[in-house]
């Protein structure tokens, strides 16, 4: 999906605003002590400097490349949230290591260095496959939220310090997982089994394939298209003509991947996201 949907400085600027805001503020997928501890540190620090010095942003995030993937376009926002809330040490992103691996992000402070790796991911809930976190895919079908977080826990979060940044000081390792899961239209307000490992406040929204959505569509307003690098930004407070940026849909014709949407009502000169989810082809 591309980025650019023809934004001018002032949306570009609130969208970053609303993302750094969604980082600190959303419930973690997976939630864990050092990673809520290290969230509400950058709330305090986020929260102050948008108050303050919101202006600096389009200095601090620059606009990505069209195509930039929405993990990337995450990465981007944290670590301008890190080096906000954290401005006497040092954070380095996207560290190589020797061994040919890569850590996402080290936090180095006089007593101690942390290592943060992290991943914005998406799930639907499928009921009828598989057991406990192996019913939670990817909306393309490609990601597993169990193999995910095995694979975060067990190879990224266990790669050495590189060379150059070992010595004395403690490591503290921190998993950092957001992101929002997504439930069956028909049941998405009530919480599933296999979720012990999720966070039970994590945020939630809906999935339903194209032909049964759009036959029985369960609001009255608009459905918006959301692009991929627009998942985690709310739609809410937006000025309506900021609503021409996107592409509406009003039928399923043409689905032929998973594509996000949210439902809005026009609210005076504002829009009011009332609900987001996937709808897939078929």
């Amino acid at each position: 999906m591309k980025f650019d949907i023809n934004m001018d400085d002032n949306l570009f600027l609130e969208k970053v605003r609303r993302d750094m805001l969604s980082i600190v503020h959303d419930p973690l997928l997976i939630s864990s002590d050092g990673a809520d501890a290290l969230q509400a540190t950058m709330r305090q620090g986020v929260e102050r400097f948008l108050r303050l010095h919101s202006d600096r942003l389009l200095r601090m995030v620059p606009r990505p490349e069209p195509r930039l993937p929405l993990g990337k376009w995450f990465e981007t926002v944290f670590l301008a949230a890190l080096q906000i809330s954290l401005p006497f040490s040092e954070v380095f992103h996207s560290v190589r290591h020797e061994d040919g691996g890569e850590l996402d992000f080290i936090v180095v402070t006089p007593h101690r260095l942390m290592h943060i790796e992290c991943s914005m991911k998406f799930f639907l809930y499928t009921p009828f496959s598989g057991v406990g976190l192996t019913r939670y895919v990817g909306p393309g079908g490609h990601d597993r939220l169990d193999l995910k977080l095995n694979k975060m826990r067990s190879v990224q979060l266990r790669r050495a310090m590189p060379k150059w940044l070992q010595d004395d000081r403690p490591v503290e390792r921190i998993l950092w997982m957001g992101g929002r899961i997504h439930l069956p239209l028909r049941n998405h307000d009530h919480w599933v089994e296999g979720a012990q490992e999720i966070n039970k406040n994590c945020s939630r929204g809906f999935w339903q394939k194209a032909s049964e959505f759009f036959t029985h569509v369960p609001f009255e307003g608009v459905c918006v298209h959301l692009p991929r690098q627009w998942w985690m930004t709310s739609l809410t407070g937006l000025a309506v003509d900021a609503l021409k940026s996107f592409a509406t849909l009003t039928s399923g014709q043409g689905v032929e991947e998973a594509i996000m949407l949210a439902l809005v009502q026009i609210d005076g000169l504002h829009v009011r996201e009332v609900e987001r989810g996937f709808v897939l082809p078929g």
